[in-house]
């Protein structure tokens, strides 16, 4: 799996790159729409430089054409968001829906934290051992999104995913020789 990601990884980078630069004239602040419970969550400064594109059809990752075909991935018919570095794609009939922007924040501060390289890196091989609902970075923003929705008391979701990330490394780095090596070479791609 590592080697088929590396050889996707350029593909992956131009192709991000190229979805988020088509759609910047519609990227809206998360701030802008008015999700005022994400405020006791979330700092101001990460809903105002997170970005919500509103669209019909979420942009869809061409994992086959990169040879990622077998990662379990949702298809873009049945998510309701996806989320590339600071800006989440929404359909247009989900843009009341505070925890789907609560669940894409998490993601957009994973985004944050770990890099292009290594977000990259680790969603691919959650994907491919894990399927969807249990990779580890998902599993980290539906549990964060539980208690979001929940209602229960206020906390620093900026902090529990940094948190939750450092383990996440702690764990991957820990399970092999192999991963200190391939996390430490990751070390040196460009973080974008």
């Amino acid at each position: 799996m590592i080697v088929k990601i590396a050889r996707a990884y350029p593909s992956m980078c131009r192709w991000l790159r190229g979805v988020r630069k088509e759609h910047a004239a519609a990227a809206k602040p998360v701030d802008t729409f008015g999700h005022q419970r994400l405020r006791l969550f979330y700092p101001d400064s990460l809903l105002a430089a997170s970005k919500v594109v509103v669209t019909d059809h979420l942009p869809t990752p061409p994992l086959e054409q990169w040879g990622l075909g077998s990662l379990g991935m949702l298809s873009s018919d049945q998510a309701a968001a996806i989320t590339f570095l600071d800006t989440f794609f929404v359909r247009s009939g989900h843009v009341n829906d505070e925890a789907l922007f609560f669940h894409e924040l998490v993601h957009v501060v994973q985004w944050r934290l770990l890099g292009m390289t290594r977000f990259l890196l680790l969603y691919a091989i959650g994907l491919a051992e894990r399927g969807y609902m249990d990779s580890p970075l998902e599993a980290t923003a539906f549990r964060l999104g539980d208690t979001f929705e929940a209602g229960g008391d206020r906390f620093d979701a900026y902090d529990q995913v940094a948190h939750d990330t450092r383990q996440l490394v702690k764990n991957y780095r820990s399970a092999s020789l192999a991963n200190r090596f391939i996390w430490a070479v990751t070390a040196i791609a460009p973080r974008q």
